[in-house]
């Protein structure tokens, strides 16, 4: 089965400089709490595509980051790429054709328009792999983050 899989995720605002983490300063997290509340608070979905078929697979997460409920709609390409921004979205159409034809790994930093109208900025992080299903020969897959 030709698959993409891959997660999308909010990124985080820039981060300040921050001093060595020899150093704590006070009245700040430790670096590891930060990044445990940064991960609370940045959410992260997952997406397969059977390249064979055209079927997508959404996490929760991923439904939710484009602004429907779980199972609300029926993931598309054109349904992905309806929500890129208009000045992304050939940036990400060329990540995704390039997901589908290669096995190596990709990465997109775009912005998105949720169901509501509201403006995201995501990054989308995965690879195409071959897939082999018993009695079939090998096909394209990609998947991420």
């Amino acid at each position: 089965m030709d698959q993409v899989h891959a997660r999308t995720f909010h990124a985080p605002p820039s981060p300040s400089p921050s001093p060595s983490p020899a150093r704590p300063v006070p009245g700040q997290q430790p670096p590891r709490a930060r990044a445990d509340a940064l991960a609370r608070e940045t959410p992260t979905g997952r997406f397969r595509v059977d390249l064979a078929s055209g079927t997508w697979w959404w996490s929760d997460e991923t439904f939710r980051i484009h602004g429907f409920e779980p199972g609300e709609v029926v993931p598309t390409r054109g349904l992905v790429l309806t929500h890129k921004h208009p000045e992304d979205r050939t940036r990400a159409q060329a990540a995704i054709a390039h997901a589908e034809r290669s096995e190596t790994p990709f990465s997109c930093l775009h912005r998105i328009f949720d169901a509501d109208g509201e403006e995201h900025l995501v990054v989308v992080v995965g690879r195409g792999h071959r897939a082999r299903q018993a009695g079939s020969r090998p096909s394209r897959a990609t998947s991420g983050t």
